[in-house]
């Protein structure tokens, strides 16, 4: 039955699409865009960004009659330099922090909660209990990424961060004992690393960090600015009825067939 809904899920996005496509307004176009390794919310496919966000967007605007175009435009901190020069009006998911919120509107509504773990290599597991914990561990982090607000201070306090521009230069040096650990989403952590091959040797620790929530965010140079109510009651919408759940479920078993498969047939 929940394939069944999934399956109807799918079909209704893909249907919107093209829909979408006669409308009136379609021509203007919104240009979205997202994180390229974040399963099942957003990833890379080519030159497009898929997942639940972009899906969401492409259900929204579907209805205010805007054609969506979904491009992948480079490492997450050039896309949000691109969100704040107005050359990407959405961002189809990101947590809330204040220097974001100078160029970039959120809705108030999220997109989902989204726990975070700390990932270490299995043969360098340590207790982990509370943040004091973690006071002089060797982070890695890709640019311009959040772990939440306040954990992030935190971390910049107590223990080390190392910027890498991409999430698989964190797996090679945690491999390589050059961090101790990097921490991101729970799901697209453990995603990721099953798709690099290192299921089993990188693995999340007991207790998360926190839980975040991923927001829809909008580019204040972006003219589509102006459709944020409709953005936060469609968003209200689609958690109530359960759609964005079910995206969710749909595109985890999505990510695991065409990403994961491929990378094993190879």
């Amino acid at each position: 039955m929940l394939s069944r809904c999934i399956k109807m899920v799918s079909c209704a996005v893909t249907l919107g699409l093209l829909l979408a496509s006669t409308r009136p307004h379609a021509a203007e176009g919104v240009i979205v865009s997202g994180h390229e390794e974040y399963a099942p919310f957003m990833w890379r496919q080519g030159d497009e960004i898929v997942g639940v966000g972009i899906d969401v967007v492409n259900i929204i605007f579907h209805d205010l009659g805007i054609n969506v175009t979904s491009r992948y435009v480079g490492p997450w901190k050039r896309i949000l330099r691109k969100i704040e020069l107005g050359e990407v009006d959405i961002l189809c998911g990101g947590y809330i922090t204040d220097d974001r919120l100078e160029y970039m509107a959120f809705s108030e509504e999220p997109l989902s909660a989204d726990p975070t773990a700390v990932f270490v290599w299995h043969t360098r597991v340590f207790p982990f209990e509370s943040q004091d914990d973690l006071k002089g561990i060797r982070f890695g982090e890709v640019l311009g990424e959040s772990q939440g607000q306040e954990f992030d201070a935190w971390r910049k306090k107590y223990a080390s961060v190392e910027e890498v521009p991409t999430s698989i230069l964190n797996i090679k040096k945690l491999q390589a004992n050059r961090i101790d650990a990097f921490v991101t989403g729970l799901y697209s952590g453990l995603l990721h690393i099953k798709k690099e091959g290192y299921a089993g040797r990188i693995i999340p620790l007991k207790h998360p960090v926190n839980t975040e929530y991923l927001h829809i965010g909008i580019s204040k140079k972006s003219k589509y600015i102006q459709y944020l109510p409709q953005i936060n009651r469609k968003l209200r919408e689609l958690r109530r009825n359960g759609t964005i759940e079910r995206l969710i479920q749909y595109h985890l078993e999505n990510y695991s067939v065409t990403e994961l498969g491929s990378v094993l047939h190879q």
